[in-house]
């Protein structure tokens, strides 16, 4: 990932013309974003589309960690 350091460098090498790029793409990205729904937990629970084990929360056995 780079640091923002080398972004800002980079951002003030750029002209004008490029900077609008950046902005419009910057812009068009975080529309997506915000049109993306939010996520609401238990949902679909009631239709039966997913479930959890009664043991989820339970601590792995080592021979998880340990791969055997």
């Amino acid at each position: 990932m780079l640091e923002l350091k080398t972004i800002l460098e980079a951002i003030r090498e750029l002209t004008p013309e490029e900077l609008e790029q950046v902005r419009q793409a910057v812009e068009a990205e975080s529309e997506k974003l915000a049109a993306k729904p939010k996520r609401i937990l238990g949902l679909h629970e009631h239709l039966g589309h997913a479930w959890m084990s009664d043991d989820f929360d339970d601590p792995l056995p080592d021979e998880f960690w340990l791969g055997r």
